[in-house]
């Protein structure tokens, strides 16, 4: 019983204090609000507008595991779906 109230107690410690340690160290950085874990990038970026991103499309069908460890396909799993891939 004891165990179990630590390690609850350890978990909630770790989902709230490191964040707001981080968010301090974040507004340090530079006034502007910045998400979270994100600093000042190293360039000016373009404005918006001025460039072209380009046309996405589709992607080839892979070889992949899926949740239960089997071996399937892009196409098998998503199928006609929009899906972002990184």
């Amino acid at each position: 019983m004891l165990k179990n109230f630590i390690c609850y107690t350890f978990i909630i410690w770790l989902s709230t204090v490191p964040p707001l340690l981080l968010a301090d160290i974040v507004k340090s950085k530079e006034s502007a609000p910045l998400a979270l874990a994100y600093y000042p990038l190293s360039y000016k970026p373009p404005n918006p507008g001025t460039y072209e991103l380009p046309q996405l499309g589709l992607a080839e069908d892979g070889q992949v595991i899926d949740a239960n460890g089997k071996a399937s396909t892009l196409y098998r799993e998503f199928g006609d779906k929009t899906v972002l891939l990184s």
